[in-house]
């Protein structure tokens, strides 16, 4: 059984997908797979066979968190790693991420720093949010193993038992937007603790652009899922608010009334540690 499982979900990514497993493959240290789902690629790759610890999924083109979650069904490790389709990796950075899980077992997920493709000398540690809502890099910690609020998507690595007893990412998320911080918002809520290494760092490709169309609605939605799902009502009124200066909510919000969000705040309210009150206090997100 490999320690780690490295779920890259790739759609229409081409030939930066092919380095991003490339990159994987060099890592030194604990044994791994690696499980690349492909989200219904207009020019999907075939990777069957190509490389023996690499397997491909066709996943279920429903976005980011979806693909993810199917990816983690199906992962063997005791860690998950999850990772762009446009991130390359040092040979040994398993091998580190490893000892800071190992160190501190009240660590639930921990996330590299994340370098700029091109100026890798511009780095973020972790993610914080604004008065809007809107995510800020972190910079250079102090400590080598820093609390954050939000870990971002691009290089993530959580305990499988605490991302399968949270629920994963979340099951309603549809496209892109919002999955990373949801994820930590709530692992945080439910009592856990998330760190950002500092002496570790990957490098991302940050696009211009998708290589495949998007729906901005699924944008916004996931943005208020995620308030309906966690906030206070004056934190949902706020979010409100944020979303009428870009688009009409109100089908955002019919949606919500019709599908399981209400069912998730629900549940978490029940189950949660802390609310949405301590986190931006412990963290001083002016929201």
């Amino acid at each position: 059984m490999p320690e780690f499982s490295i779920i890259i979900p790739n759609k229409d990514e081409g030939e930066r997908l092919l380095q991003t497993v490339r990159s994987v493959l060099d890592s030194q240290g604990p044994s791994f797979e690696v499980i690349v789902v492909d989200d219904r690629s207009r020019r999907p790759p075939d990777l069957h066979g190509r490389w023996p610890n690499v397997t491909q999924l066709d996943g279920p083109g429903l976005g980011v968190a979806p693909a993810r979650n199917f990816g983690a069904s199906r992962a063997r490790g005791r860690y998950l790693v999850f990772i762009d389709a446009h991130v390359w990796v040092p040979p040994d950075w398993l091998a580190r991420i490893e000892r800071a899980l190992r160190a501190d077992p009240t660590l639930a997920a921990v996330s590299p720093g994340i370098a700029v493709e091109g100026d890798v000398g511009t780095v973020g540690w972790g993610l914080t949010w604004d008065e809007r809502l809107s995510i800020r890099w972190l910079p250079r910690p102090e400590s080598a193993v820093a609390e954050v609020p939000l870990l971002p998507g691009g290089c993530v690595a959580v305990r499988k038992e605490v991302f399968d007893s949270s629920g994963g990412f979340n099951r309603g998320f549809r496209g892109h937007g919002y999955d990373d911080q949801e994820f930590s918002l709530r692992l945080w809520l439910l009592g856990h603790r998330l760190a950002c290494l500092r002496d570790l760092t990957v490098v991302h490709h940050f696009r211009t652009e998708f290589p495949y169309p998007v729906e901005p609605w699924h944008h916004y939605y996931n943005q208020l899922r995620m308030a309906v799902s966690h906030f206070n009502e004056e934190r949902i009124g706020k979010v409100l608010s944020l979303l009428r200066d870009v688009i009409d909510p109100s089908l955002l919000l019919a949606r919500l009334f019709t599908d399981d969000t209400l069912e998730d705040r629900r549940r978490w309210l029940e189950v949660r540690a802390h609310d949405d009150d301590w986190f931006m206090s412990r963290f001083g997100i002016p929201f």
